[in-house]
């Protein structure tokens, strides 16, 4: 779905001023801070102190082949409230990056369209490899940081400046200190600063400015009184100098000595007495202008002429008073190069609103700040138009906005802008809006706070009794709320009621219930409902273009194909859901079904495809973000990793699974999952101590179905190795109580080989294994047996001569040979030579993918762009005359070159 525009002006920085005065002091130190290689600058004072002004200088002198920066190029955001949403964010800063790069940031902007947003740092990397292959040194400079107080934002921003690349410098102009390690950047000298105290313009610069603002040959002494009274704020100077182009005119006559002299003393109304200056040098007709339009953050001509409050007839138009407004230099500020938006200086609108409201009285401002809402709608702008609708506190229009995009920002995942424009509504205006209560119960439900979304989606089914379709939907919502809080009854109750309501045209909403149905059934244990819940989900979702609900419904289809053992029509779903493209990229959801073909193979002990596929899955996972996935691709390369000798690489994946736990909010699943694995691996390595700390942590699941073994497994198998077979058994009575249904035969096949392992008598231990063998060689499972080790291997040596079915005793028998001695041992370098010796780059880049590195990784770490990566990489295919990552490095460990 396309994602909502952005406002263009935004990218542009403000013209360069034709009366500007040179601080050399301060763009030499700006230059200085570039090419000693400092990460950024910060430009740090209150309003009104030149910050963007400098700034744009600098940037428009840098740019310049002879210029201080040596033809650097630049972009720019000028930020404000509207942006505290990590996605917003996001979104501008793409923006502005492919004005001089168009391909910047295509991962990080599919990642940022496709639903809930995952962690920023997954969101950034793909950004950041793509900014190390940029061609040439460039700047990022964002205005007004100080509009950003969302603290995700800040931590987004801590990581891009803690890894951005060499030739990337950033500037931030603030109001005040940002929510960034400034502490930690300045003691590694990474960061230069410009304060207040820099930015005051000395005696000499305000003499300069004055007289050639004014025209005016102004004494040392005037100019040094004005210098020492406004501190060397250029704001001040600049409404002292309009004033003084006006003395001995409509301002009465009095010469520029006069006025200065008057304006003497420490007065703190000094700048209510410039604004009235300022404006009783203007006409009526102007003045009300300039009123009427402070209410407005950025405008245009047709955006003036919609608020204007009865302008006379036959006066000038809104684009001829901006223009002259412009030539004056009354405190307009252009907003892009064509001279179409502007605004007002912040202090300066502050002012004009002041008098609005002592003039007008204070509902003038809501009434121009309602047209301003209402104009913003109708053209696009719907923050906007929301801002300006809270602003005039005119909740029912701002309500109705809310409502008319809320289904915009869910699909397209922008739920902080959501809850920012939700929770600023009074409470008891979303509870009256059944639209705005669905929308708040989904958002919530998605940000974690499971109970209070339940709350306001039970208001909204309140309010849509009578409208079937608009309760189909907030059923929909709700019945994936009943899923994350683990009630799988209510549920699939909640799910074919919305089914039965919604329209046959809301394929939408009709994918996302059946695929909550499906969800909910599997979780009980009825796969034979489940199916068909799925397909419809696949049909709906395609007819929907919602490919993320088609690639999940496959995915478990697939898996219930598994649980049959029917491993083919499985891996027919996982690759058809792995097959479904984004721009001639796998699509963001992909990695769901790369992963569950890993593990089909996995579980055939074709262990170099699933370890390619695994790849594959995690380079997906970039851009889908998806932090439960992350740590199941995790999972699998330090398993994969454990059987291939790699330890290192083993340990090292299998702690980014765990600590992912640390920083996110992971489902009880994962978890248990994680700590299972860890069981499993300990058991392997011989490390019973481990397993025993770790196999606490493996709960129940029985709830929740999960692809090759029930977390319990783990802990009976531990048990098992530690002589406490009947304990092992106990445990398993209710895993295989739900085993025994048709359907379940994989899980009934896992319990098997556990109970055969168990068993305290050889014809009991006997039995179960020649069912378990039935079971295994229908769909050719292998890892269930292989990954019990020693034990199992001596079992099946000892039981498979006295198995009565030949096909059972076949299968035994040629399970043995795949059971190394020692597995754990790297298998010796063959003696060999190649015809054309790898480089010592390639040979570099080899080693990073034997330790389980993703190309993008591989870049981000030597500093090489994606397409001197790719021809490093097919230079060593060619060398060692192999066709994928996992050839090459066992061909490489063949010829003792890792």
């Amino acid at each position: 779905m396309a994602v909502p525009p952005l406002l263009a002006t935004k990218l542009y920085p403000p013209p360069c001023r034709y009366n500007l005065v040179p601080r050399p002091r301060l763009t030499e130190k700006l230059t200085a801070g570039v090419r000693s290689g400092q990460r950024f600058t910060l430009v740090c004072a209150p309003a009104g102190f030149g910050k963007t002004t400098l700034v744009v200088e600098w940037l428009s002198a840098a740019a310049r082949p002879d210029g201080p920066g040596t033809g650097r190029r630049f972009c720019w955001v000028s930020l404000d409230e509207a942006d505290n949403d990590l996605g917003v964010f996001l979104r501008y800063l793409l923006a502005a990056l492919q004005t001089l790069w168009k391909e910047t940031g295509r991962e990080t902007a599919n990642m940022l369209s496709g639903g809930r947003l995952p962690p920023a740092e997954m969101l950034l990397l793909p950004l950041l490899n793509d900014l190390l292959a940029v061609p040439e040194p460039f700047v990022l400079a964002l205005d007004d940081y100080h509009a950003i107080h969302d603290p995700v934002i800040h931590e987004a921003m801590a990581f891009l400046l803690e890894h951005q690349p060499p030739a990337m410098h950033t500037i931030l102009t603030t109001r005040q200190d940002p929510l960034l390690p400034l502490a930690r950047w300045r003691a590694r000298g990474e960061l230069q600063d410009i304060r207040l105290a820099e930015l005051r313009f000395t005696p000499a610069e305000a003499a300069e400015f004055m007289n050639r603002m004014t025209g005016l040959r102004l004494s040392e002494e005037d100019v040094n009184t004005l210098e020492a009274h406004t501190e060397g704020w250029i704001a001040g100077l600049q409404m002292a100098a309009i004033s003084l182009q006006q003395t001995g005119c409509e301002c009465g006559g009095s010469s520029a000595s006069e006025f200065i002299r008057a304006f003497t003393g420490d007065d703190r109304f000094i700048m209510d007495y410039l604004v009235d200056e300022v404006l009783c040098c203007q006409k009526p007709e102007m003045q009300d202008f300039l009123l009427q339009t402070s209410v407005l953050e950025r405008f245009n001509a047709p955006l003036c002429e919609a608020i204007l409050e009865n302008p006379p007839a036959g006066e000038a138009s809104a684009a001829e008073r901006l223009a002259y407004l412009e030539r004056a230099n009354l405190f307009l500020i252009p907003l892009d190069n064509r001279r179409q938006w502007f605004r007002y200086h912040h202090l300066f609108s502050e002012l004009l609103r002041y008098r609005l409201k002592t003039t007008h009285g204070p509902e003038a401002a809501a009434r121009l700040q309602r047209r301003a809402a209402l104009w913003c709608a109708e053209n696009g702008f719907a923050d906007q138009a929301i801002l300006y609708a809270q602003a005039a506190a005119d909740w029912d229009l701002c309500a109705g906005l809310v409502a008319r995009n809320a289904a915009r920002l869910i699909r397209v995942g922008e739920l902080t802008t959501l809850l920012r424009w939700i929770r600023a509504l009074p409470e008891s205006v979303v509870r009256s809006n059944p639209f705005l209560c669905r929308s708040y119960g989904y958002a919530l439900t998605n940000c974690g706070q499971l109970l209070e979304g339940e709350k306001f989606l039970a208001l909204a089914q309140q309010g849509f009794a009578d409208d079937p379709d608009a309760l189909g939907t907030t059923l929909a919502f709700t019945s994936h709320n009943a899923l994350f809080r683990g009630d799988f009854n209510e549920e699939i109750a909640l799910a074919r009621r919305s089914l039965d309501l919604l329209k046959p045209d809301n394929t939408w909403m009709r994918a996302v219930s059946a695929l909550s149905l499906g969800l909910g059934l599997l979780h009980n244990g009825d796969i034979q409902a489940a199916e068909p819940a799925f397909k419809d989900a696949c049909r709906f979702g395609t007819q929907a273009e919602s490919f993320r609900t088609v690639i999940n419904a496959l995915a478990y289809l697939g898996r219930i194909c598994v649980l049959r053992l029917d491993f083919t029509q499985a891996e027919a779903h996982f690759r058809r859901g792995a097959a479904y493209r984004l721009e001639d990229t796998p699509h963001p959801g992909c990695d769901l079904a790369l992963f569950d073909l890993a593990m089909l193979k996995y579980e055939q002990n074709e262990l170099d495809e699933a370890l390619e596929l695994t790849h594959l899955g995690l380079e997906v996972n970039r851009r889908s973000g998806s932090i439960e996935m992350l740590a199941y691709g995790y999972r699998l390369l330090a398993r994969l990793f454990q059987l291939r000798g790699e330890a290192p690489a083993a340990a090292e994946y299998l702690q980014k699974a765990l600590k992912l736990a640390a920083g996110y909010d992971l489902s009880p699943l994962t978890l248990s999952l994680n700590a299972a694995l860890q069981v499993e691996m300990a058991l392997t390595d011989g490390d019973l101590p481990l397993a025993e700390l770790a196999a606490p942590r493996v709960t129940n699941s029985l709830g929740l179905y999960t692809f090759l073994f029930y977390p319990e497994t783990a802990r009976a198998h531990l048990l098992i190795i530690q002589g406490r077979n009947a304990e092992a058994l106990r445990l398993l009575e209710p895993v295989l109580e739900r085993a025994a249904q048709p359907g379940w035969e994989y899980a009934r096949l896992q319990v098997r080989v556990l109970q055969a392992l168990a068993a305290a008598e050889p014809g009991r231990a006997r039995l179960h294994l020649a069912e378990a063998l039935a079971l295994a060689r229908t769909g050719g499972a292998r890892r269930t047996f292989l990954d019990l080790g020693a034990p199992m291997q001596a079992l099946l040596r000892e039981s498979a001569p006295r198995l009565d079915d030949p096909a059972s005793r076949a299968y035994a028998l040629g399970l043995l040979p795949a059971f190394p001695e020692n597995p754990l041992e790297p298998a010796a370098p063959a003696a060999a030579e190649l015809v054309e010796q790898l480089s010592e780059r390639e040979v570099e880049v080899l080693r990073m993918v034997a330790g389980g590195m993703s190309n993008a990784e591989i870049a981000q770490k030597l500093y090489l762009s994606p397409n001197t990566l790719k021809a490093h990489t097919q230079n060593i295919y060619s060398k060692l005359d192999v066709h994928s990552r996992v050839q090459a490095v066992n061909r490489a460990r063949e010829l003792g070159i890792i």
